[in-house]
Parts: C-alpha cells; sequence; structure tokens
C-alpha cells in the first residue's frame, strides 16, 4: 500500500517541478512580458509589475493603481498642488510602452489614440507601444 501511495506522490511532484517558480501563462501576459521593447518606460497596473521586473530588468515599471482606475483622459486633467507630486502625470507623458489589462479604461482610451499602437494581447493583457513623433 504505501509504495503505491509513494509512487503516485513522486509522480505529481515531478510533473510540477518543471514549472515550480514559472507564472502561470494563463494569468500572467508572460510572452508580452518578453516583448516588451528594450529599456522601455512602461505603464502598466501594479499586479504586472513584479513579474516586468523579474523578467526585464532593463524595463521601468510604474506601480500606480489608479492606471486601472480612471480614464486617462481624466488623469491628465487632474492637477496636485505640486509637480512632484504629480507621478502619473510624468508616467502618462514620459512612457513609452503600456502593459495594460483588456478592456481597461486604459486599454479603451489607448485603443483610440493615434500615437499609440496595440503590438500584441494575451491572457487577458494588451501591450502597447508609443508610435514615434
Amino acid at each position: 500500500g504505501w509504495r503505491i501511495g509513494l509512487v503516485a506522490f513522486l509522480l505529481v511532484a515531478l510533473s510540477s517541478i518543471t514549472h515550480l517558480g514559472r507564472p502561470f501563462p494563463g494569468t500572467f501576459p508572460v510572452g508580452l512580458v518578453d516583448r516588451i521593447p528594450t529599456a522601455c518606460t512602461l505603464l502598466n497596473p501594479p499586479h504586472y509589475g513584479g513579474l516586468v521586473i523579474l523578467r526585464r530588468p532593463d524595463v521601468t515599471v510604474s506601480l500606480d493603481s489608479r492606471v486601472e482606475l480612471h480614464p486617462l483622459r481624466d488623469m491628465t486633467n487632474v492637477r496636485f498642488g505640486k509637480p512632484a507630486q504629480e507621478p502619473l502625470r510624468t508616467w502618462l507623458e514620459t512612457a513609452s510602452c503600456a502593459l495594460i489589462v483588456e478592456g481597461s479604461p486604459v486599454d479603451e482610451h489607448l485603443a483610440t489614440d493615434t500615437g499609440w499602437q496595440a503590438t500584441g494581447r494575451e491572457a487577458g493583457a494588451v501591450l502597447y507601444v508609443r508610435k514615434p513623433s
């Protein structure tokens, strides 16, 4: 009896060890992260930030959760007391690419903005790249 249990345990363990430490591709857009342009300044929601930091240390990430909560056109019109307190506006103006949740207000905005181009979709995310001006 215990030998059958040990064999079953080892089969499950061995099949699981091949993906240990790797993000689940159905949940995280691993392929899109790998396709982010080199040295990009990325506009992204916080839950993608850690994956990007681990896989792409050459990419500068944003961890501002407002990116997913408000339409970009509304956020660019927000006025703060001092320019130093406007980190989101700086990201919106200087980001060269964006990894965004598909169907979010940011996705809807960038999809219609002629300055941005969608370059891929995966696992509920969209990768946008700012067009050269």
